[in-house]
């Protein structure tokens, strides 16, 4: 398998976001795939300590030359992966699991992803950072729409990709594994490796053409000049059927507002809440906070409930902005008809009930 080093690979301050929340020293981040492991002084530098994987000798051993623990192995195999990365783990902390520009390179996508969350529930539930070419950029979309579908060397129709990966897709086939996006920091390319030829009407600035898709694209989602998809995620104990129909809309959405400090507070709100006789309603969990390890404790705190009540909690995290946007962001999400919202901290006394339209608070 060849190393799936790519030109993402090459700009690590843009992973230094979804870095942040990793604050504990001495604790692992496994980089899968790393080829030459450009990350390594990055991570090691947070006083974390970097452990490079990859299948191509010469990369691990320049790592190894560097100071720098680095592993062989091969990530098509999906029966070894779990046994391999715990024996690499031998009893230490790992923080995170690095999946950058490696998806798109491997053939079994769904098996790889079963077997990564066998090995991760086994090492803790660490985060998972995930890099994708993002292949609805407008460059692609457009040109695919007017009939060019331009391989090249590298980029975003890199010759040796086997997967083409959108938000939804990547998002969707993540969750099926029970990870749940909690941040994003996007590499952006207004014009990205796929804008040619330079006369084509749909690709050249100022055209009435490239004008009217440009405003029309804007219009789907907030991806038109994605080129890199770089997302982090939590693992959860649930596993989700992608293909099922979508869930039907229950009659209330309670909102708990938390930023990880009560965990005790939290923990008597949600005993509460399972112990309603009537199972119409949901829990969103909002961790307000940008720390991974949080997001990751509040997820355990749900998994000590029965299957009958936390399979009706979701936890939604929002790393930045005052109070309002984070509730907005939930509220977006929210399933419920009318949707109630509450702290740990200051009781049930100060809740208020809307219907859910009422959105923009």
């Amino acid at each position: 398998m060849p190393s799936t080093a790519s030109n993402a690979h090459q700009e690590p301050g843009r992973y230094h976001y979804l870095l942040q929340g990793l604050r504990r020293e001495g604790g692992l981040v496994v980089d899968l795939g790393c080829g030459y492991g450009p990350l390594a002084e990055v991570v090691s530098e947070r006083g974390l300590q970097y452990v490079g994987c990859d299948a191509e000798p010469a990369m691990t051993r320049d790592l190894r030359d560097r100071g720098f623990e680095s592993h062989a192995i091969d990530l098509r195999d999906g029966a070894a992966l779990p046994d391999r990365l715990v024996a690499i783990a031998a009893g230490r902390r790992v923080h995170a699991l690095l999946l950058l520009d490696v998806l798109e390179h491997l053939p079994e996508t769904r098996a790889f992803l079963q077997a990564l969350r066998e090995a991760a529930l086994r090492l803790d539930r660490p985060v998972l950072v995930v890099s994708v070419p993002n292949v609805a950029h407008f460059d692609v979309g457009t040109k695919l729409a007017l009939g060019r579908w331009d391989v090249t060397p590298t980029g975003l129709l890199d010759e040796t990709h086997l997967q083409f990966f959108t938000e939804a897709r990547l998002a969707r086939e993540l969750r099926r594994f029970g990870w749940v996006q909690y941040a994003a920091a996007d590499f952006h390319l207004r014009h990205s490796d796929q804008s040619f030829p330079p006369d084509h009407p749909a690709l050249t600035e100022g055209t009435p053409l490239r004008e009217f898709l440009w405003h029309l694209r804007a219009q789907v989602d907030e991806t038109r000049t994605v080129n890199q998809l770089v997302r982090a995620f939590a693992l959860t104990e649930a596993c989700t059927d992608s293909d099922s129909e979508p869930e039907p809309e229950l009659f209330l959405s309670v909102i708990v507002r938390t930023q990880g400090r009560r965990e005790v507070n939290l923990l008597d709100a949600l005993t509460c809440l399972a112990a309603q006789t009537d199972d119409g309603f949901e829990v969103r969990l909002l961790v307000h906070s940008p720390v991974a390890e949080v997001v990751g404790n509040v997820h355990r705190l749900v998994d000590r409930f029965a299957p009958e009540f936390s399979h009706r909690v979701r936890v939604d995290q929002v790393p930045d902005g005052g109070r309002t946007r984070p509730l907005n962001v939930t509220l977006a999400e929210a399933r419920g008809r009318y949707a109630t919202t509450s702290s740990p901290r200051i009781g049930w006394g100060r809740s208020g009930t809307a219907p859910k339209q009422r959105r923009g608070v």
